[in-house]
């Protein structure tokens, strides 16, 4: 079981082969963690930036896909080793803008 946070929405629970992976929504700002079948934690996956994050799993598979968008970063879809966290850019469209040159944050006012 996944416990509430009083921090963050869960937005859903995917299964992947002896894992789930929760993903979550604070501030329009999306994050993924990883949990034992028996809920406990074992690490959030690491987000190229501040954006929105997708992901699909197989429940019979440890890796899976993140589709991840933002201000300074076209959709793009990384492949994700569920185990050790490691991504690599799987696809991305073709944009005439260096996404690096951009800087996203998020501020609060008054």
């Amino acid at each position: 079981m996944i416990r509430e946070r009083s921090d963050s929405v869960l937005d859903g629970v995917h299964l992947a082969r002896g894992m789930l992976v929760g993903s979550y929504k604070k501030e329009a700002i999306s994050s993924l963690e990883r949990f034992h079948l028996d809920g406990t934690s074992f690490g959030a996956l690491e987000l190229p930036g501040i954006g929105a994050a997708r992901i699909r799993t197989n429940r019979d598979r440890t890796e899976a896909y993140v589709g991840f968008t933002s201000y300074n970063e076209p959709r793009t879809i990384y492949r994700v080793d569920l185990v050790n966290g490691e991504k690599s850019m799987w696809a991305r469209p073709q944009v005439p803008v260096d996404p690096a040159t951009v800087s996203v944050e998020q501020v609060h006012c008054t």
